[in-house]
């Protein structure tokens, strides 16, 4: 089985379901640029729209391999670190780096 990320598997459900953007988008409550930056890999969604997304779609998101994607659900879920990292993400990556070596 092949992982992708998930601006493929988000282009390729809109155009299995002869959906545009914007109809896409309507049904996940979302403007059409925010599927548009899905799906160019410019953002990626919530852990809320991705769950919303794999329902509508009936989408196993064990397909999904999308580092970025994992990396954000992690940062949410410990706002100390995100909230971090958003308002000074030179000394976060630093602190992340010293980390790591």
């Amino acid at each position: 089985m092949n992982l992708i990320d998930f601006k493929d598997v988000c282009k390729a459900v809109r155009k299995e379901n002869n959906l545009t953007q914007e109809m896409l988008g309507k049904k996940l409550g979302l403007c059409r640029t925010t599927i548009y930056n899905y799906e160019h890999g410019i953002s990626l969604p919530s852990a809320e729209i991705l769950l919303l997304f794999s329902k509508k779609f009936d989408i196993d998101l064990s397909l999904v391999s999308d580092e970025e994607f994992n990396l954000i659900i992690a940062l949410r879920e410990n706002k100390k670190v995100y909230n971090s990292l958003i308002s000074n993400p030179l000394k976060m990556i630093n602190k992340i780096k010293d980390y790591m070596l």
